[in-house]
């Protein structure tokens, strides 16, 4: 059960729902008390909105910023362009705690072991339960969740 509240969950919040996937909270409609909250899955071609409850939603993961993702999607419903956030200016859905982090730069995680130092290779949203790639020191590619995470090695 998830001790989010409606408050937690304002327009433009990245959450994980049930399952383990992503969406993007849009709108709220407190005259619904049973589904207010208003979200779009991460990721999907579609765009479709859908209504739920705020006990569907888990944990917040970063912000999203809706006017560049509404812009992007355009009339056709799509979604932005991928780019596996290399670090270009065209809108990607990467939570805030990646942002500024390019491929290629050393990152802190929290290993087995410890935190440990691994290389970045990317973040793929439409992989919700494991969206970052990365390469252990041994050169082991290896994905997880953000919360594995720290930040940027220095």
């Amino acid at each position: 059960m998830s001790n989010l509240t409606l408050s937690d969950l304002e327009p433009g919040t990245l959450a994980t729902i049930f399952g383990g996937r992503l969406a993007i909270v849009v709108d709220h409609k407190p005259s619904n008390p049973k589904n207010p909250v208003i979200y779009q899955m991460a990721g999907k071609v579609s765009g479709t909105l859908y209504k739920g409850p705020v006990s569907d939603f888990r944990a917040v993961v970063g912000l999203v910023d809706l006017d560049a993702l509404k812009e992007a999607q355009g009339a056709s419903g799509a979604p932005p362009k991928r780019d596996n956030h290399v670090g270009t200016d065209e809108p990607c859905l990467v939570p805030d705690k990646l942002k500024g982090i390019k491929i290629g730069d050393s990152i802190r995680i929290i290993g087995r072991r410890g935190p440990e130092v691994v290389t970045y290779d990317g973040y793929n949203m439409r992989r919700p339960k494991y969206p970052v790639s990365f390469t252990m020191a041994s050169g082991r590619k290896m994905k997880g969740g953000v919360s594995l995470v720290i930040g940027k090695a220095s």
